[in-house]
Formats: structure tokens, sequence, C-alpha cells
């Protein structure tokens, strides 16, 4: 098992840094409006293979997700539904605050 999986991340590696990858990972980013295509975040984008690896360096735009890390995280089972995220905490404060500068001007 070691050993498959070292040779596995020795192509998975090898794949990913490939010319090919790049132009597959730039239209696939481009048909997705450079928007993480589960949540519609702009952030930082992975490529999730969402078919699997047996295309592996053969992929199509099509066989490619692109997510942002929490949503790729999720999709390999790393993140739980519920996980609150520096992101969101970051958006509940600015909320928080714009409501209370709201109401301090009316006061």
């Amino acid at each position: 098992m070691v050993a498959r999986s070292r040779r596995f991340t020795a192509e998975y590696s090898s794949v990913i840094s490939s010319q090919r990858w790049r132009h597959v990972r730039q239209a696939a980013l481009a048909r997705a409006h450079y928007r993480c295509e589960q949540c519609g975040a702009r952030a930082r984008l992975d490529g999730h293979h969402w078919r699997g690896y047996s295309m592996l360096g053969r992929e199509q735009p099509g066989d490619v997700r692109m997510l942002c890390r929490p949503c790729h995280d999720r999709a390999h089972g790393k993140l739980k539904r519920g996980h609150f995220t520096f992101r969101m905490a970051v958006t509940i404060g600015l909320v928080i605050f714009l409501v209370y500068w709201v109401l301090n001007q009316h006061a």
C-alpha cells in the first residue's frame, strides 16, 4: 500500500505540474467564471477531480470542478459541513459592525 501511495503521489505531482494540466485548469477556471463551483466564493481555487483519478493525466476541463479550499476539503471528507471558517467569522464580524454603526448613526 505504501509503495502504491508513493507511486500515485509521484504521478499526481507530475501531472499537476505539467503544461497540459495548466491548460485544463485554466479552461475549468474560465468555465467557472473564477468562482468556486460549490459556494460561489472568489478565493484561491483548487481543481477537484470529481470523477476520480482514473483519467489522471488525460482529464478534460469537464472532469475538473473548481472549488475553494473549504469546499475541496469537504469534497474529500476533510471538513464537515457545519465547520466554522475564518472567512465566515470575518463576514459575521463585519455584518455586526455595520449593523452597530447604522443603529448608532440614527441615535
